[in-house]
């Protein structure tokens, strides 16, 4: 999994917004509220699909840097099971700002919220994500933990 695939899931993303962009604008404003709603659902599974890749980006590196006593997270947490450590944990430990893994838990939140149902008794705390915001801050972890395992 490299910078590649996630260049495939912003392409299928970019490809999707022009789709309802244009779909938008030959309905002059006319948009039933279900096709705003199909909107919504692609979207979450968008963001589904994004951490997905993200998390299994980062256990296959953890797997790496164990192989190569490279790892950019602590002895400790790497001692867990690794398909059982909790992703939040990985989180944690990379080398970014805390507002950025802030903002990756919300995600993750959402994306949990989402693949369990919607939960409406129990909404995440972030409603819409920033997608352009999303590729780029995965983009910089993979750049990120590329350069610490070479």
């Amino acid at each position: 999994m490299t910078i590649n695939a996630l260049n495939e899931i912003r392409k299928k993303y970019n490809t999707f917004k022009q789709i309802f962009k244009n779909l938008k604008k030959s309905s002059n404003a006319n948009i039933s509220k279900e096709v705003i709603e199909t909107e919504d659902v692609i979207e979450d599974l968008f963001i589904v699909e994004i951490f997905g890749f993200l998390e299994r980006f980062l256990r296959n590196n953890v797997e790496n840097c164990i192989n190569q006593n490279k790892c950019f997270i602590s002895n400790n947490i790497i001692k867990s099971h690794l398909e059982y450590m909790k992703i939040d944990n990985i989180l944690d430990s990379l080398p970014l700002e805390k507002e950025s893994i802030g903002y990756l838990k919300q995600i993750k939140s959402y994306r949990d919220w989402v693949a369990h149902g919607k939960n409406q008794n129990k909404p995440p705390h972030i409603q819409k994500v920033d997608f352009d915001k999303y590729f780029t801050l995965v983009e910089d972890i993979i750049h990120i933990v590329l350069s610490k395992n070479r």
